[in-house]
């Protein structure tokens, strides 16, 4: 493969001249009334940001000694401690606790307990032992545990769906109860019946928790219908189940149970009833489900093995020059953990070279040149690097439970996460900017550099809500996440889509996602710089950025409880 780095000096004249907007397909000239991005001391800090910089920070936090970074891991305290001493170089003010770069995030790791969990089905005069691993599965990610004892009842597919005239709870009291449900949706061929047999947004196991949840129920148990096991891959699932999971400290409390129950289960969850399992099957194909009580009570119990951890974010500060302004703070993400490694021969490393070593090496640069700026800008800056995205966001989630500077006061997150590694960027994809006034900011920095806003390069992996920047969002947080290209300088864009399908399909959370000398280190300098620019313009800006009207994620800033 032919190399993609071009000589430092060689790109450097070139993005100066695109900068001084001297280079051909500039776009037009700036407002009047805008002062100038790229004075000679904002150039000056934007060289700061190195290529070999970018280079020795992935090759650091994916060498083989950091085992894969997982959260909570001796590699990732490694790769913390690395962080925080860049940090200290740099002299950014500790963001963390008690005077530290670092703030602990409490974790817990969670497995089922399947020996002591399980629901007992009385009867007057007997009683019957489902087993958890074996008749039932927790359904869906969220694991709870669980004490109760409540009657069952079967309430159809569990939906109520006026736009079709259909209401399993019409006349139906499950207050207090354990509902039981059918999987899926009613059966049909006919549009204006659930769609015919494209689902709906009803056939969701989520959404019919919520409902049930909504209506008093205390638990729900969903039965596969024949129909729908085969979309529930049993070993699969159970096998997933037995492995550890991460959640923030409080996060695993009792809550709203939610099992699933295959062919076995079922059978014996419905012995006595009013309707057996062959003959609810029957009514299935027939369309005609109709609610019933059943004749037993259950005793839930749903155990968890717990084991507490703390694992950091790492936090550096750069306090703004505005008296008043500097009480406000723009952020920069990127997450530093992993997936750890797997057991077996051969590589068992999940370095992530890619995912996510580039964008806490980015980070890592751009704070170099803030550091080098002066003044600094208006605003505070924070180069908030976070643990436990690999688990669910959680690293940045606990943040916006306990803020540095408090969320109504934060203006802006900027996240990276997988940058651009095929080569010199024409554009930039600032995803999620497009939502907001950040949009303005990126269009000055287009102008400024000369390049284009691109579009998101994978629209089908909708990764807006996949990575940090949501947990901001979530908080009403102007957010955008810095994504690759598709258009380069000194890459065929062709080519540069192929490559990128192929690195997704290659080395994404695969253990051949390791430091490659051949990827575009000047790409990911320009990348970079980018990413100070449009951060630089927001810690500049007279205003806090703001959500469009009417746009899906607009609602005021406000720090998330620590019980959500």
């Amino acid at each position: 493969m032919k190399s993609l780095i071009r000589s430092y000096t060689a790109v450097l004249t070139l993005t100066l001249s695109l900068a001084a907007g001297v280079s051909a397909g500039v776009a037009p000239a700036r407002r009047a009334a805008e002062a100038p991005l790229l004075t000679p001391a904002v150039r000056k800090a934007m060289e700061k940001v190195q290529a070999e910089g970018i280079r020795e920070h992935v090759r650091q936090l994916a060498d083989d000694r950091l085992q894969g970074r997982d959260t909570g891991s001796p590699g990732a305290d490694l790769a913390a401690d690395y962080i925080a001493a860049q940090f200290k170089q740099l002299r950014l003010k500790p963001g963390g606790d008690e005077g530290s770069y670092f703030q602990k995030v409490p974790f817990v790791r969670s497995r089922m307990d399947f020996e002591a969990s399980h629901l007992v089905l009385h009867t007057p005069g007997d009683e019957t032992t489902l087993q958890l691993g074996k008749d039932l599965l927790v359904n869906g990610p969220v694991r709870t545990e669980a004490s109760l004892r409540a009657p069952l009842v079967f309430a159809g597919y569990g939906i109520t769906a006026p736009e079709f005239k259909h209401d399993d709870y019409a006349g139906l009291d499950v207050k207090g109860k354990l509902v039981v449900l059918l999987s899926g949706e009613p059966v049909s061929k006919n549009p204006g019946i659930f769609d015919g047999e494209k689902d709906t947004k009803h056939a969701g196991g989520g959404s019919k928790i919520l409902l049930a949840r909504s209506k008093g129920a205390v638990g729900v148990i969903t039965l596969l219908t024949e129909d729908q096991a085969g979309r529930f891959p049993w070993a699969l699932v159970r096998n997933g189940q037995t492995t550890q999971t991460v959640t923030l400290a409080g996060a695993s409390r009792p809550g709203f149970p939610a099992l699933v129950a295959r062919k076995e289960g079922a059978e014996r969850l419905l012995a006595g009833a009013p309707v057996g399992w062959e003959a609810l099957n029957q009514q299935v194909r027939d369309g005609e489900v109709k609610p019933f009580a059943l004749r037993a009570e259950g005793a839930l119990t749903l155990r968890m093995e717990r084991t507490p951890f703390t694992s950091p974010n790492v936090a550096g500060l750069l306090p703004g020059s505005d008296a008043e302004l500097r009480k406000q703070v723009v952020i920069y993400t990127a997450h530093y953990d992993h997936v750890g490694t797997r057991g077996g021969e051969g590589d068992t490393i999940f370095n992530g070279a890619w995912d996510n070593a580039s964008g806490t090496a980015e980070v890592l640069e751009i704070a170099r040149a803030y550091a080098a700026l002066k003044p600094a800008p208006k605003r505070s800056v924070l180069f908030l690097l976070v643990t436990g995205e690999e688990k669910g966001l959680l690293g940045s989630r606990y943040y916006t439970q306990h803020p540095l500077i408090p969320i109504e006061e934060t203006a802006a997150n900027i996240n990276l996460d997988m940058t651009d590694i095929f080569g010199i960027p024409k554009e930039f994809v600032p995803q999620g900017a497009e939502r907001s006034s950040l949009r303005q900011s990126c269009e000055a920095v287009a102008r400024e550099m000369g390049m284009k806003i691109g579009k998101d390069p994978t629209p089908e992996l909708n990764v807006f809500v996949r990575s940090d920047q949501f947990s901001f969002v979530e908080v009403g947080v102007p957010s955008l996440f810095l994504r690759w290209a598709s258009e380069y300088e000194d890459v065929d864009a062709a080519a540069a889509r192929e490559s990128a399908k192929q690195k997704l399909a290659s080395i994404y959370h695969k253990v051949t996602d390791n430091y490659d000398p051949s990827w575009s280190w000047e790409g990911m300098r320009r990348h970079a710089q980018v990413g100070f620019l449009i951060g630089l313009h927001v810690a500049n800006g007279p205003t806090l950025p703001t959500w469009n009207a009417g746009d899906e994620f607009n609602k005021p800033r406000r720090s998330r409880p620590s019980d959500q």
